[in-house]
């Protein structure tokens, strides 16, 4: 979504910390590896039978959400565009998957299914 890719090009080349910005270009090279498989805009199967990632280009329509949302704040323009996203695809599961701990909180006060990602191996 709009929201997460434009975080993502802000961490990549603004973050005062040299490892977010390395982690990012190489999350930012997956999106990228995920693509060599099909159009993300249809859909890429990360494994089989289990979960899928999806591009898609959403802007949230804020006349029609939670009203404690705002347009200025990314996570609330994501939050805001995965209600839709759910709201389009009623049968599909959405879940968020962040350790941004106020997005957690939003998430969890607008109701919507959130996990924290796995620690990485090392």
């Amino acid at each position: 979504m709009p929201a997460v890719l434009s975080e993502l090009d802000e961490l990549k080349i603004n973050h005062r910390n040299e490892a977010v910005r390395e982690k990012t270009k190489s999350l930012i090279n997956k999106f990228k590896e995920y693509r060599r498989r099909g159009r993300l805009s249809d859909g890429v199967v990360l494994v089989n039978d289990v979960s899928t990632i999806m591009s898609l280009a959403i802007e949230p329509d804020f006349n029609n959400t939670l009203p404690w949302l705002s347009p200025d704040n990314n996570d609330d323009r994501l939050l805001c565009a995965i209600v839709e996203v759910m709201r389009s695809h009623p049968r599909s599961l959405v879940i968020i998957i962040t350790a941004d701990i106020n997005l957690q909180n939003k998430a969890e006060f607008a109701r919507l299914p959130f996990v924290e990602p796995p620690e990485p191996h090392l």
